[in-house]
Order: structure tokens, then sequence, then C-alpha cells
């Protein structure tokens, strides 16, 4: 079928539509676990390529968007099913589902369903993908992904963490996909504060039982950077363009090999430096407890002010007694500049740390125990906190707490 547009310079041209596809892999699965169905069309008798952003904008203002989005479905629908049946070769088919079609509700459902059946494929085999923040009917969306999911097929959410993501939908809607925006994704092996989100968005998504992918994939180190984040698939012009249905089936798709080599010998590497610095920064406080267990509590302040000056990633030091009460002022390295700010000051003596998880979770009294990454209020920088219990000359129990430089402290040479 074509479809007749004017395509530019106000000339009405016929269009035809056809689909590409764009494979999702799954790194450690080494696999292709779908293809993303991408329209396009040619125009006129050259049969120029119309990109698929001018193609439906083409189509709204000649007022046949109606027409080309429920044809280009049919067609994605039609030319997955070509594909060889109970295949490997087969994969799950994303299909994007516009605003509108949610929007135009039961004649646009009943034509999906239509589509999918006289196709013969199964719903189990279909995704639908929803950009969620640009359908402002609620009651229109719940009830389309309510209907479909009822029927088996399954729901994933696109665009996620871009522009106005409306993020309290996911409970609304239990999506069993989210989908990672290439905005959170490009450059991420660079930015801290984008890998958190990720990390976060990620943490999210597998507690409430739904898988992630990371789109827009376009270098070797944003994919790395986020299978070590936990993404659990990955998608982007890194591994190729969209494919005909031809090349599809051809292809090898060996970057998946490639990247699942480096991922394996980088974990094992990171593994390996993750226990090094627990060695050294358990080390770290091994050392400083001996000297103040041998020591007058009078002279505790002295020792760890001459402590951080012997080591290179420790940014502060402090004491506690059992109940968690700061007993010293907060000790920072000397030369050290601190964030400006009044959010962030050294703790005084008197500061009561009892709710912190180096507390709350020392464990026995000469075991030292590390956090996870925070932001430090006595810095404002990124750090861990060293923790270890000792028990004084005098029989009292105490803390020594050492805040780590994070970023520095993750090289151990």
């Amino acid at each position: 079928m074509n479809i007749a547009l004017s395509i530019k310079d106000n000339l009405t041209t016929s269009v035809r539509v056809f689909t590409r596809f764009h494979p999702i892999y799954s790194v450690r699965e080494h696999c292709v676990i779908g293809i993303e169905a991408l329209s396009r069309g040619y125009a006129g008798i050259s049969a120029e390529e119309v990109q698929p952003e001018e193609l439906f904008r083409r189509a709204r203002d000649n007022g046949r968007f109606t027409q080309l989005d429920r044809h280009a479905l049919c067609t994605a629908v039609q030319s997955y099913a070509s594909l060889p049946e109970g295949s490997s070769a087969a994969p799950l088919l994303f299909l994007n589902i516009s605003t509108e079609m949610i929007e135009r509700g039961l004649d646009d459902i009943r034509l999906l369903n239509e589509s999918i059946l006289k196709a013969g494929v199964s719903p189990d085999q279909v995704v639908l993908e929803i950009i969620e923040s640009r359908v402002e009917n609620i009651d229109a969306l719940s009830y389309f992904v309510h209907h479909h999911r009822d029927r088996g097929f399954l729901i994933a959410l696109d665009d996620v963490g871009a522009g106005h993501s409306n993020l309290e939908r996911i409970s609304l809607l239990k999506p069993d996909i989210i989908k990672i925006d290439r905005s959170l994704v490009s450059g991420i092996y660079r930015g801290y504060h984008k890998q958190e989100v990720c990390k976060a968005l990620i943490l999210l998504s597998h507690r409430i039982g739904a898988l992630t992918i990371a789109e827009g994939i376009e270098e070797k180190e944003e994919a790395l950077t986020c299978l070590e984040l936990g993404v659990d698939m990955l998608q982007g012009f890194y591994f190729c363009r969209p494919l005909s249905l031809a090349e599809y089936q051809n292809s090898e798709h060996l970057e998946i090999k490639d990247l699942a080599e480096t991922y394996a010998h980088r974990s094992i590497e990171r593994k390996e430096q993750e226990r090094l610095l627990a060695e050294t920064h358990r080390a770290l406080a091994g050392r400083l407890t001996e000297r103040l267990m041998a020591a007058d509590r009078p002279d505790f302040t002295r020792i760890l002010k001459s402590s951080l000056r012997s080591t290179r990633f420790a940014r502060c030091a402090y004491l506690l007694n059992s109940r968690g009460h700061q007993i010293t002022g907060t000790i920072v390295q000397k030369g050290f500049t601190k964030k400006e700010h009044r959010l962030f000051a050294p703790a005084p003596e008197g500061t009561d740390h009892s709710l912190k998880s180096y507390v709350l979770r020392r464990g026995e009294l000469d075991t030292c125990y590390i956090t996870e990454p925070y932001i430090s209020k006595a810095t404002g920088e990124l750090c861990i906190t060293a923790s270890q219990g000792f028990r004084g000359k005098s029989g009292e129990e105490f803390i020594l707490c050492i805040d780590i430089d994070y970023g520095g402290s993750r090289d151990p040479r």
C-alpha cells in the first residue's frame, strides 16, 4: 500500500512504507532478545528514502497521520511474521505505539489485535513501547496498557529519564521493561551523576520486576559502563544501524562476543581492585586503632592529626564513644580545600552519629566496616567511611571513623 503525501516543495507524491529492524541485545546471554520495528518510506519513482521524522511530520500536515500510523504498524507486524517460524532468529517484536493510537481508543485497539492475529503472531512475542510522558489522557493510557497486558502483550516504557518523564506513572502502568533514554546513556562513563541516576533507575526497575534497556549506545565504553551498572539489555548504533529483514537474518552480531569478553575481563579486574582497596582501608584503620589503644585519651586528637598527614586518601578522622557520640573534633586533612557551603561543615565534638550506618552495622569490636559511597557532611565530597571499634587503656569502648576520598581511593597503588 502506498500513501500520497506532500513530501517537499508542496508536491504530492506516492510514498511506500516499509520496516527496518533495530536489534536489542543481551550481552550476558550472548543473544538478540528483541528487534524494534522502525518505519521508513520511499518517495516517488526515484525511491528516495524519507526519514521517519519527516515522514510522520508530512503525514500530520497532510491530514494522513492516522492512516500512516495504522499502516506502519500493520506493515511492521507483517514483516516480522515473515521470519522463520520457531527459529531462534525470531526474537521479541518491539512496536512503537503513538500517543494518538492510545487516545483514539477502541478502533485502534481492535486494529492492533486483529493485525497480530491475522499475521499469526502470538501476543507474548510482542512488546508495546509507550512514551507515557506524551499521553495526557491517563484513563486512555491505563486502559490501553491493562487491556493488552491481559491478552499477553509485554509493556515497555520508552525514553525514561528524558525531558518530563512522569516517574509516578511507573507504579500505575507496572511496565515489564524500562528503556533508559539516550540523554542519560550518552557519555555515561565520564559522568558520575549520570551513573548514579541510571543505577537508581535500574534498582527501581529490578525491585518492581522490570528489565532495563539502555538505548542509544554509540560507544563501547557506554555499553561497558551500562553493563557494570546492571543494565539488562543494550541497543544502539554501536552494534548496527537499523536493518532490513534480510540484513538482520544474515547478521552475525560479532560486537556481542567482543563486548562480552571485555566485560568479563573488566569484571574480574574490578573485583580484584575492590579487594585490594578494602585491604588497604582495613589496614589503615587497624594501624591507627593500635596507636589509639596504647594512648591515653587526651592524646587521641594528636594521634589523629599525625596519622592523617601520613596517608594520601583520608580526608578526615574522628572518634565516637560506644553510643555513637563524637568525643573529638573532626580532624580534617591539612591543605584540603573544603566545599564552602553551610550544608557542609566538619561535625563538632558531641555530635550524635548513633543512626549512621558505620555505627549501626559496625559488627564485632575489632571488625572494620566500610560504607557505600556518600556525600561527606564534613567536606561536601564523595567519600566512604571506614570504622573500627577498639577498647582504650581504661577499658572504655570507642569507634574510630576515617572518611576516605572515594575518587582517589579507587586506585589502590
